[in-house]
């Protein structure tokens, strides 16, 4: 059987799917998504001997919950999606301080590029997205207005902005950027013996264990992440199995929900999922 997760309300309540792998077809749909629900769906029905996931936490902690010798798969398409943003996250962590760490080795700013950050200045108008642009425009004709002998009083009420806005465009002197402040981690203070064990060549395990030695008090996620879905993860290099089915079937689902126009039951709701024509 397939098992995934589907909104009645998005970001508010959820409900659970379950779809037979071999019919292509659902079998149950549950009111909740809770571990109560999954292990007691499993124990009642003893004949399911292969279970493939998403990588819901929930989900992993009923199925394991249940004390029967089941196969149990994690399906390919989330366990890339859950090593990207795992990658994503290290990189960003990890090679921004790398590569800046490096580059005032070998290159240190110089004169040149100094003269040359003004006329990025000038052409940044061209690298804005469309709303930042028409932004920037706004504040030109603001700045411009302003010159003319216009009171930032008049200017707030025309353009229907705050005062304490309008002031702040006239003094801008470059395009506003919407970049956030860095947030700081518990890993900011290690990020120089993070560098050397790069620059080592020891294995993110070692480098783990040498921050930790040094009282760094956060943990090695990732790997523990692997160690609890390690049966799982590779089961879904042996078996075949997707949940491409449970997604198609998530799909009609929803049709279903927009044809009741959000008035119907639970119950009405799952009989027209598993009806079958």
């Amino acid at each position: 059987m397939a098992i995934d997760d589907f909104a009645f309300r998005k970001g508010s309540n959820y409900g659970t799917l379950i779809c037979d792998l071999n019919t292509h077809q659902p079998i149950d749909l549950l009111p909740n998504r809770t571990k109560a629900s999954v292990t007691d769906w499993l124990t009642m029905h003893s004949e399911v001997v292969l279970v493939i996931r998403d990588g819901s936490n929930i989900y992993r902690a009923g199925i394991d919950a249940v004390n029967r010798p089941m196969v149990r798969i994690m399906d390919r398409f989330h366990l890339i999606q859950i090593l990207y943003r795992w990658m994503l996250t290290s990189l960003q962590r990890f090679l921004p301080h790398q590569w800046s760490y490096i580059l005032n080795l070998s290159n240190p700013p110089n004169q040149t590029e100094t003269e040359s950050k003004a006329e990025e200045l000038q052409e940044i108008k061209i690298d804005m997205k469309p709303n930042q642009q028409k932004k920037w425009e706004l504040i030109q004709v603001i700045k411009k207005q302003h010159q003319t002998g216009q009171s930032i009083r008049s200017l707030a009420k025309a353009h229907h902005l705050s005062r304490n806005t309008v002031k702040k465009y006239i003094e801008l002197k470059e395009p506003p950027t919407n970049k956030r402040k860095r947030r700081s981690t518990l890993l900011n203070g290690y990020i120089n013996l993070i560098i050397i064990g790069i620059e080592n060549n020891l294995s993110s395990h070692q480098i783990f264990e040498q921050i930790k030695q040094q009282g760094y008090k956060g943990s090695y996620r990732f790997s523990q992440f692997l160690y609890k879905d390690l049966q799982p993860i590779l089961a879904s290099i042996y078996y075949t199995y997707s949940n491409g089915v449970i997604e198609g079937q998530i799909n009609r689902l929803k049709t279903i929900k927009r044809t009741l126009y959000g008035r119907a039951s639970f119950e009405l709701l799952r009989k027209r999922v598993l009806y079958h024509m």
